[in-house]
């Protein structure tokens, strides 16, 4: 009986699985450098595209750009954290070129990771 409970809860949970690893990053780029800041960005999108567990990206660019702190605001979603880790270990070295051409393509980068905890869309 327990085992027909377990795969019950296991079937359960892969139906109502939730994404639990957002990375937002903000970028602040000086206008004379978006389009280097974006064919780069662009790269990186696209071969986090081909990962498992990537489950999308969203890139919103400021309108206001002088009067806001940051020109670029970019949300990924990845399954688990263990998704972006298998990622970045292997393809650490492309990876690692395509962040550095971010950097020096932006004046400033912050990011931060986030979990899922409720869903109100529903």
């Amino acid at each position: 009986m327990g085992s027909v409970i377990g795969a019950y809860k296991y079937v359960d949970k892969q139906a109502n699985r939730t994404s639990d690893h957002l990375e937002i990053t903000y970028y602040k780029v000086d206008r004379s450098k978006v389009k280097e800041f974006e064919a780069a960005w662009n790269e990186a999108a696209r071969l986090a595209q081909r990962q498992r567990g990537y489950e999308w990206t969203r890139m919103y660019k400021a309108i206001a750009w002088e009067q806001s702190p940051f020109q670029y605001l970019c949300m990924r979603m990845w399954s688990q954290k263990v998704d972006k880790d298998y990622f970045l270990r292997h393809n650490r070295k492309v990876h690692d070129e395509l962040e550095s051409r971010i950097e020096a393509a932006s004046e400033e980068r912050e990011m931060n990771v986030y979990k899922y905890v409720v869903d109100d869309s529903i």
